[in-house]
């Protein structure tokens, strides 16, 4: 479990993917999950995906501070990998940030 403490930030990127690419996207992800996990200030990188419609998916990004995460978006941005992602989108994406609050 990551280091989370009250003020850690979760971003939550909800999208669908196009069904006859999601072997191919989910591939992409495995790539590139390496470098978002790196990237400083990330607290961990989960992608989930609904049992009954696999194409539904949601990234669940965990940052020390909505900074961090900024920084990255700009830094994914300049490097194509959201141009990619979006490529594989058919609906969204749907960004949202939630605070941890001091109970956890």
């Amino acid at each position: 479990m990551p280091d989370l403490q009250h003020g850690s930030i979760a971003t939550l990127i909800e999208f669908t993917v196009d069904v006859a690419r999601l072997d191919e996207f989910l591939a992409y992800m495995a790539e590139v999950a390496p470098g978002t996990r790196s990237f400083a200030g990330n607290l961990g990188f989960w992608t989930y995906a609904d049992p009954e419609n696999p194409a539904h998916v949601v990234h669940h990004v965990a940052w020390d501070s909505l900074a961090s995460q900024l920084r990255y978006m700009e830094w994914r941005e300049s490097t194509g990998v959201f141009d990619m992602i979006r490529s594989f989108i058919i609906e969204g994406p749907q960004l949202t940030y939630w605070q941890l609050t001091d109970i956890y």
